[in-house]
């Protein structure tokens, strides 16, 4: 009885441990990403872009690599190599995110953001893979919970430390110095992360798992549901990675803030309001299906409603106070997108499967939804500057506030075609 009390003790403490190591990436990972957000401004003016160029950085080459090579290392990921997966994208970003710091063009820095997106690509799938082969089913919804943080917590430093360093050093000394510092979480991937040969029949039932990566995708997207759920979640990327793109310019631009006051402000937006929406989504997300199980979708069908509101009059206004609060207050109804989308975009997932079908979601929905919509914003933005100078961006983030409205439209079709398909089961 001892021995079996200290092996689930062991057992605990090491799934703890494993938990801890993955959130550490997964804030690290949004950190060395986003804090290119919060110095675009000086980016673009010190190379010489334009807002198509920084939408075209911060969105599609950067979502393009991403999300093509997520799908292919998830599968390499649910054979049991989810260890080397970590190590290699640790290694790959943090040598990368440096190599922003020495660009000296646009093409440069092209290349040194795609491969940012390449190191980087392989930390979602592998986490989920791990946390659903090593954590005990009883609290395995709070650790994705968490891992899930890496999002707000990682983007709310980024900007802070960003910022900062970019005021004292400059834009290019922020890369040069975080970049290399990134490889230090080499040692806990090494010390708390299992490798390959970990006894149990979950990982030789991944080890099986060879279906063909096309036959994985079209298998999903038979299924009405998730491609509802795809394409609310790629519409509503297109405006989220566009508002991530712009905000931090709107503010230096049209606000005149500085680095530091500038990454104090996103940072906040993404830290302390970012994570309440992630969380209060969550919540409602789980209250609703448990009490409402037709319409578990109907607290983020509101949220996106109300967001396609807020979201314009808060970039358009000329008071940087109410402009805050109010794109704050959007940012937060905004995410309660994430934990509908992938709870239930895996409900039906084999569990070897589910980290290649969190992938599958990234490339059909992310993908697009994150390499048009900032592309999309700074195109308008360029063509409306002559006439409107710093209130372009504004206009720009403004005119494409319709898409929250498409998304919501697509999340309340999830229930409706769960609620027809729930019918026709009945009756069958």
């Amino acid at each position: 009885m001892s021995e079996r009390s200290d092996g689930k003790n062991r057992a605990g403490i090491a799934a703890v441990s494993l938990v801890a190591t993955l959130t550490i990436l997964n804030i690290v990972n949004y950190l060395d990403r986003t804090q290119f957000n919060t110095l675009a401004e000086p980016i673009r003016r010190d190379l010489g872009l334009n807002d198509a160029q920084m939408g075209l950085l911060q969105g599609l080459a950067f979502a393009l690599v991403f999300s093509i090579f997520a799908l292919p290392v998830a599968r390499i990921a649910d054979r049991g190599k989810q260890k080397k997966v970590l190590g290699w994208s640790v290694l790959i970003w943090s040598l990368m995110t440096a190599g922003v710091g020495l660009a000296g063009n646009f093409s440069q820095m092209v290349i040194a953001r795609m491969g940012v997106a390449l190191g980087e690509a392989g930390v979602t799938p592998a986490s989920h893979s791990l946390i659903m082969k090593y954590v005990p089913t009883t609290w395995r919804g709070r650790a994705i919970a968490i891992f899930g943080l890496g999002l707000p917590l990682g983007s709310a430093f980024g900007a802070v430390l960003g910022g900062h360093l970019s005021d004292l050093h400059g834009w290019r000394w922020a890369f040069l110095i975080t970049g290399p510092a990134t490889l230090a979480l080499l040692i806990p991937v090494l010390l708390f992360v299992p490798g390959e040969r970990i006894e149990g029949g979950f990982s030789r039932a991944v080890a099986q798992a060879q279906e063909p990566m096309f036959s994985a995708i079209s298998a999903l997207w038979m299924d009405p549901r998730f491609r509802s759920l795809v394409y609310g979640y790629g519409t509503a990327c297109a405006y989220g990675y566009a508002k991530g793109a712009f905000f931090a310019i709107l503010l230096m631009r049209k606000f005149e803030f500085t680095g530091v006051q500038t990454g104090l402000v996103t940072g906040l937006t993404a830290g302390l309001i970012g994570s309440s929406g992630l969380l209060l989504g969550g919540y409602l997300y789980d209250f609703c299906a448990r009490r409402f199980p037709d319409n578990m979708m109907r607290p983020t069908v509101v949220a996106l409603s109300i967001s396609a509101i807020i979201y314009p009059v808060g970039f358009l206004s000329d008071n940087w106070i109410i402009a805050v609060v109010l794109i704050s207050i959007g940012q937060l109804l905004y995410l309660f997108i994430m934990t509908p989308t992938f709870a239930a975009g895996l409900a039906n997932v084999a569990p070897e499967k589910r980290a290649s079908a969190s992938s599958i979601i990234h490339l059909c929905g992310g993908l697009p939804g994150a390499a048009l919509g900032p592309l999309i914003a700074g195109a308008i933005s360029d063509r409306l500057a002559p006439a409107h100078g710093a209130e372009s961006i504004g206009l720009a983030m403004a005119s494409i506030a319709f898409l929250l409205l498409i998304s919501a439209w697509s999340y309340h079709r999830v229930d409706r075609i769960s609620a027809r398909m729930k019918a026709a089961s009945e009756i069958g």
